[in-house]
């Protein structure tokens, strides 16, 4: 489930899920102009969600570039 917030001159949005081990994760991300950026955000990163795309490691340099 998404989280929006006004925060300072921007939205942030935020998603919790929880993984096989039922263990709690997080994502945000802020500085939108508006809330609608944030929802589109936040309703993209849930689609990678429910398709095992999202992850909380940091990706490797090499791998992303």
């Amino acid at each position: 489930m998404a989280y929006y917030e006004k925060r300072y001159n921007g939205w942030r949005a935020k998603i919790n899920w929880y993984d096989a081990k039922g263990k709690r994760h997080a994502k945000s991300k802020q500085g939108f102009a508006t809330k609608r950026q944030a929802m589109a955000w936040a309703h993209e990163m849930e689609l990678a969600k429910d398709q095992n795309r999202i992850t909380t490691k940091d990706p490797v340099f090499a791998e992303y570039f």
